[in-house]
């Protein structure tokens, strides 16, 4: 039988091996990010408490991963829209000073993040939700894809929830992972103009750039691999 962690690792090489068949360019994230880059995108405000202090407090453990593309890519003019993916370790706390199944102060996610043109971004969205729905079918795991609205960037307000279910920004991959229950294994966000607004990232010609991302939660992955096979096959 494989150990937690050889699934995971093994998940996380299948995700990476997606993004590179897609066309995806793997950038190396950094352990930390700063806490002017959180500022910036107005993390503080929205999610008081929420960051969480690197060990050595050198910064921040990152809330999502692709917080580090943004700050990449600031004061970028794109000729062609980008497609990337990085793995990071990240924290959020959110558990109330305690771990549950499923749902971890420090996790591992990994992304696949795309910016460009709006109508480019939200199609890249809808192809990574076929293509990752079509490979949990490839693991023998069923899922259901699913509108949500728990966000990691912005100001999470009534306004801001609702403005989110209307345009439909989130989709959650649903997924039975025993004892953690249902958990949201993976998400496919559009951010609109959020990120690349603040970090003055564009297209070539002047006109705005948007983003979006497919996110991996590894663990939860293989919770669900788990809770469906018992092993590594």
């Amino acid at each position: 039988m494989g150990e937690p962690t050889d699934i995971e690792r093994w998940l996380d090489s299948e995700f990476a091996r997606l993004a590179e068949e897609a066309g995806a360019r793997s950038f190396a994230a950094p352990g930390t990010i700063p806490a002017d880059v959180l500022e910036r995108c107005n993390y503080f405000l929205s999610f008081p408490g929420v960051a969480i202090t690197a060990a050595d407090g050198n910064g921040y453990f990152p809330p999502a991963a692709c917080y580090h593309v943004y700050a990449q890519l600031q004061g970028t003019r794109l000729d062609a829209p980008y497609l990337g993916t990085l793995a990071a370790t990240c924290g959020r706390n959110e558990t109330g000073g305690a771990d549950v199944a499923g749902r971890l102060a420090h996790f591992r996610m990994r992304e696949v993040v795309f910016v460009g043109p709006a109508v480019s971004v939200s199609r890249t969205r809808d192809e990574w939700m076929d293509r990752v729905t079509r490979f949990a079918g490839s693991l023998g795991l069923s899922g259901a894809l699913a509108p949500a609205t728990d966000m990691f960037f912005g100001n999470g307000g009534r306004g801001r929830r609702l403005m989110q279910q209307l345009k439909v920004l989130k989709y959650e991959l649903r997924m039975n992972a025993g004892a953690g229950g249902v958990l949201a294994v993976s998400s496919f966000n559009l951010h609109g103009t959020f990120f690349t607004s603040r970090f003055d990232i564009r297209m070539a010609d002047g006109s705005p750039a948007a983003s979006g991302c497919a996110a991996f939660g590894i663990e939860r992955w293989a919770l669900a691999y788990l809770a469906h096979h018992g092993c590594l096959r």
